[in-house]
Protein backbone atom coordinates (compact mmCIF):
# COMPACT_ATOMS: atom_id res chain seq x y z
CA UNK A 1 0.00 0.00 0.00
CA UNK A 2 1.33 3.74 -0.38
CA UNK A 3 -0.06 6.39 1.97
CA UNK A 4 -0.04 10.17 -0.37
CA UNK A 5 -0.21 12.77 2.08
CA UNK A 6 0.54 10.64 5.23
CA UNK A 7 0.14 12.99 8.04
CA UNK A 8 1.14 11.56 10.97
CA UNK A 9 0.43 8.35 9.70
CA UNK A 10 -2.87 7.04 10.65
CA UNK A 11 -3.90 5.22 7.12
CA UNK A 12 -0.24 3.94 7.31
CA UNK A 13 0.08 2.35 10.19
CA UNK A 14 -3.57 0.83 10.06
CA UNK A 15 -2.14 -0.22 6.75
CA UNK A 16 0.60 -1.69 8.17
CA UNK A 17 -1.22 -3.32 10.64
CA UNK A 18 -3.02 -5.02 8.21
CA UNK A 19 -0.11 -6.28 5.64
CA UNK A 20 1.61 -7.59 8.57
CA UNK A 21 5.73 -8.01 8.59
CA UNK A 22 5.49 -9.88 5.18
CA UNK A 23 3.65 -6.67 3.39
CA UNK A 24 4.98 -3.32 2.72
CA UNK A 25 3.39 0.41 2.98
CA UNK A 26 5.31 3.92 1.64
CA UNK A 27 4.34 6.87 3.54
CA UNK A 28 4.55 9.76 1.67
CA UNK A 29 4.76 13.65 3.81
CA UNK A 30 6.29 16.13 3.24
CA UNK A 31 5.94 18.43 5.96
CA UNK A 32 9.08 18.16 8.43
CA UNK A 33 7.30 18.51 11.74
CA UNK A 34 4.68 15.52 10.51
CA UNK A 35 7.57 13.32 9.67
CA UNK A 36 8.78 13.90 13.04
CA UNK A 37 5.61 12.70 14.46
CA UNK A 38 4.92 9.55 11.88
CA UNK A 39 8.98 8.00 12.82
CA UNK A 40 8.31 8.42 16.25
CA UNK A 41 4.50 6.41 15.56
CA UNK A 42 6.76 3.74 13.30
CA UNK A 43 9.11 3.55 16.00
CA UNK A 44 6.80 3.22 19.02
CA UNK A 45 5.00 0.49 17.25
CA UNK A 46 7.83 -1.61 15.90
CA UNK A 47 6.28 -1.10 12.37
CA UNK A 48 9.21 -2.05 10.39
CA UNK A 49 7.29 -2.81 7.05
CA UNK A 50 6.69 0.49 7.19
CA UNK A 51 9.15 2.84 5.52
CA UNK A 52 8.46 6.62 5.34
CA UNK A 53 9.48 9.12 2.05
CA UNK A 54 9.90 12.64 3.22
CA UNK A 55 9.09 14.17 0.07
CA UNK A 56 5.76 15.73 -1.78
CA UNK A 57 4.06 13.37 -4.75
CA UNK A 58 3.43 14.65 -8.00
CA UNK A 59 3.84 15.02 -11.30
CA UNK A 60 7.57 14.14 -11.72
CA UNK A 61 10.14 14.43 -9.67
CA UNK A 62 10.70 17.86 -8.86
CA UNK A 63 11.11 20.70 -5.84
CA UNK A 64 7.55 22.59 -4.94
CA UNK A 65 6.84 24.76 -2.01
CA UNK A 66 5.07 23.80 0.95
CA UNK A 67 2.90 25.72 3.72
CA UNK A 68 4.11 23.77 6.38
CA UNK A 69 3.25 23.28 10.36
CA UNK A 70 -0.32 23.32 9.45
CA UNK A 71 -0.99 19.57 10.62
CA UNK A 72 -3.11 18.31 8.30
CA UNK A 73 -3.98 21.19 6.36
CA UNK A 74 -0.26 21.74 4.85
CA UNK A 75 -0.75 22.37 1.28
CA UNK A 76 1.42 23.06 -1.87
CA UNK A 77 1.88 26.76 -2.04
CA UNK A 78 1.42 28.84 -5.20
CA UNK A 79 5.01 30.65 -5.40
CA UNK A 80 8.31 30.29 -3.35
CA UNK A 81 7.17 33.24 -1.20
CA UNK A 82 4.27 31.17 0.37
CA UNK A 83 6.31 27.90 1.34
CA UNK A 84 9.65 25.96 2.05
CA UNK A 85 11.48 24.13 -0.92
CA UNK A 86 10.28 20.17 -0.45
CA UNK A 87 11.38 17.40 -2.83
CA UNK A 88 8.33 16.16 -5.16
CA UNK A 89 8.31 12.36 -6.41
CA UNK A 90 6.18 11.14 -8.75
CA UNK A 91 4.55 7.24 -8.36
CA UNK A 92 5.53 6.58 -11.07
CA UNK A 93 9.43 6.97 -10.59
CA UNK A 94 9.59 5.66 -6.91
CA UNK A 95 7.35 2.37 -8.15
CA UNK A 96 9.81 2.01 -10.92
CA UNK A 97 11.77 -0.50 -9.80
CA UNK A 98 9.65 -1.37 -6.00
CA UNK A 99 7.29 -3.75 -5.25
CA UNK A 100 4.10 -2.30 -6.77
CA UNK A 101 1.23 -0.86 -4.62
CA UNK A 102 -1.77 -2.72 -4.76
CA UNK A 103 -3.63 0.30 -3.12
CA UNK A 104 -2.82 3.89 -2.87
CA UNK A 105 -4.65 6.41 -0.71
CA UNK A 106 -4.49 9.99 -1.66
CA UNK A 107 -5.35 12.90 0.10
CA UNK A 108 -3.24 16.12 -0.39
CA UNK A 109 -5.24 19.37 -0.06
CA UNK A 110 -6.19 19.97 -3.83
CA UNK A 111 -3.33 18.22 -5.44
CA UNK A 112 -4.53 15.32 -6.13
CA UNK A 113 -4.54 15.58 -9.76
CA UNK A 114 -0.89 16.00 -10.04
CA UNK A 115 -0.44 13.00 -7.88
CA UNK A 116 -2.56 11.04 -10.21
CA UNK A 117 -1.27 11.73 -13.55
CA UNK A 118 2.08 10.89 -12.15
CA UNK A 119 1.25 7.47 -11.98
CA UNK A 120 -0.01 6.74 -15.61
CA UNK A 121 2.76 4.02 -15.97
CA UNK A 122 2.12 2.48 -12.55
CA UNK A 123 -1.83 2.47 -14.36
CA UNK A 124 -0.50 0.71 -17.42
CA UNK A 125 0.72 -1.94 -15.36
CA UNK A 126 -2.62 -2.30 -14.09
CA UNK A 127 -1.65 -0.94 -10.50
CA UNK A 128 -3.34 -0.04 -8.38
CA UNK A 129 -6.74 -2.22 -7.77
CA UNK A 130 -7.66 0.85 -5.78
CA UNK A 131 -6.98 4.68 -5.44
CA UNK A 132 -8.78 6.08 -2.46
CA UNK A 133 -9.24 9.47 -3.22
CA UNK A 134 -10.13 12.58 -0.51
CA UNK A 135 -11.62 14.83 -3.84
CA UNK A 136 -13.68 17.76 -1.15
CA UNK A 137 -14.31 19.88 -3.71
CA UNK A 138 -10.92 21.70 -3.68
CA UNK A 139 -12.38 24.21 -6.88
CA UNK A 140 -9.71 24.21 -8.97
CA UNK A 141 -6.78 25.80 -6.66
CA UNK A 142 -4.35 24.38 -8.91
CA UNK A 143 -5.27 24.77 -12.15
CA UNK A 144 -6.93 20.68 -11.66
CA UNK A 145 -10.25 19.77 -11.46
CA UNK A 146 -12.10 16.90 -10.19
CA UNK A 147 -13.88 16.35 -13.28
CA UNK A 148 -10.67 15.93 -14.78
CA UNK A 149 -8.97 13.43 -12.57
CA UNK A 150 -12.18 11.13 -12.65
CA UNK A 151 -11.91 11.52 -16.33
CA UNK A 152 -8.54 9.83 -16.07
CA UNK A 153 -8.87 7.06 -13.76
CA UNK A 154 -12.13 6.12 -16.09
CA UNK A 155 -9.99 5.96 -19.07
CA UNK A 156 -7.28 4.04 -17.21
CA UNK A 157 -10.11 1.54 -16.27
CA UNK A 158 -11.24 2.32 -12.95
CA UNK A 159 -15.24 2.67 -12.04
CA UNK A 160 -16.05 4.99 -8.56
CA UNK A 161 -17.18 2.89 -5.38
CA UNK A 162 -18.31 3.78 -1.91
CA UNK A 163 -17.34 1.20 0.88
CA UNK A 164 -20.70 -0.03 2.77
CA UNK A 165 -18.92 -0.57 6.26
CA UNK A 166 -22.52 -1.99 7.93
CA UNK A 167 -22.22 -4.88 4.68
CA UNK A 168 -18.45 -4.85 3.91
CA UNK A 169 -19.24 -4.08 0.51
CA UNK A 170 -18.29 -2.01 -2.19
CA UNK A 171 -21.32 0.61 -4.14
CA UNK A 172 -20.78 1.36 -7.32
CA UNK A 173 -21.44 4.70 -8.27
CA UNK A 174 -21.98 6.26 -11.99
CA UNK A 175 -19.73 8.34 -13.51
CA UNK A 176 -21.30 11.54 -12.80
CA UNK A 177 -21.35 10.53 -8.41
CA UNK A 178 -17.97 10.09 -8.58
CA UNK A 179 -17.79 13.27 -9.53
CA UNK A 180 -19.69 14.26 -6.44
CA UNK A 181 -18.30 12.22 -3.81
CA UNK A 182 -15.66 13.89 -0.96
CA UNK A 183 -14.20 10.33 -0.55
CA UNK A 184 -14.48 7.68 -3.10
CA UNK A 185 -12.33 4.40 -4.26
CA UNK A 186 -11.51 4.06 -7.88
CA UNK A 187 -11.67 0.49 -8.05
CA UNK A 188 -10.12 -1.71 -11.38
CA UNK A 189 -11.57 -4.91 -10.82
CA UNK A 190 -14.53 -4.87 -8.94
CA UNK A 191 -14.62 -8.50 -8.25
CA UNK A 192 -11.48 -8.90 -7.44
CA UNK A 193 -11.30 -6.23 -4.98
CA UNK A 194 -14.89 -8.00 -3.53
CA UNK A 195 -13.01 -11.09 -3.52
CA UNK A 196 -9.92 -9.25 -1.43
CA UNK A 197 -12.38 -7.99 1.25
CA UNK A 198 -14.37 -11.15 1.92
CA UNK A 199 -10.75 -12.98 2.51
CA UNK A 200 -9.74 -10.18 4.52
CA UNK A 201 -7.21 -9.33 2.18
Amino acid sequence: AADVGANIGVYSMLAASLVGPEGSVVAFEPDPLNVDRLRRQVQRNQLSQLQIVEAAVAECCSELYLKTGKDSLSSIAMSPREGTAVAAVSLDSYFESRRLPVYIKVDVEGYEEAVVRGASSLMHRNFPLVWQLELGGMDNCYGYSEASICDKLLSHGYQFCRYNANQGTLVPLGEVDGHHEDNVLAVRDLSEVDARIRAGL
